[in-house]
């Protein structure tokens, strides 16, 4: 909301410091329990862990177990997600097929049961 002692305020800003001045400022609040140093390794740790699957996909608590024992950050789950959002990782996807599925025989039951 802004008021008119907000445009006051910027206005002084600006004639003391510049235009630098009125742009948002760095503020306070909570860091990430990931170092931001960490965050590519991270990804690079995600996508590798995702690539060694046969089948299935890594579920945020797998992530969140892959944060904690590497990097010592304690997420939740939803923690989980929302760093994956802020990193820039979606990760949404199409469903994935079991490990032990057979194509073969998918094929042979769409076969057998597409005549009904």
């Amino acid at each position: 909301m802004h008021t008119p002692e907000t445009a006051r305020r910027t206005k002084k800003r600006y004639y003391e410091r510049g235009l630098e001045s009125i742009y948002d400022r760095h503020r306070r609040g909570r860091h990430s329990k990931l170092a931001q140093t960490d965050i590519d390794a991270f990804k690079d740790m995600i996508v590798s862990e995702q690539q060694k699957r046969s089948g299935g996909r890594l579920t945020g608590k797998d992530i969140q177990q892959l944060a904690k024992e590497h990097y010592n950050a304690h997420y939740t789950v939803n923690g989980i997600y929302e760093l994956l959002k802020r990193i820039g990782m979606s990760w949404i996807s199409a469903r994935s097929q079991h490990p032990k599925a057979d194509p073969q025989a998918q094929e042979a039951f769409k076969k057998l049961y597409s005549t009904y």
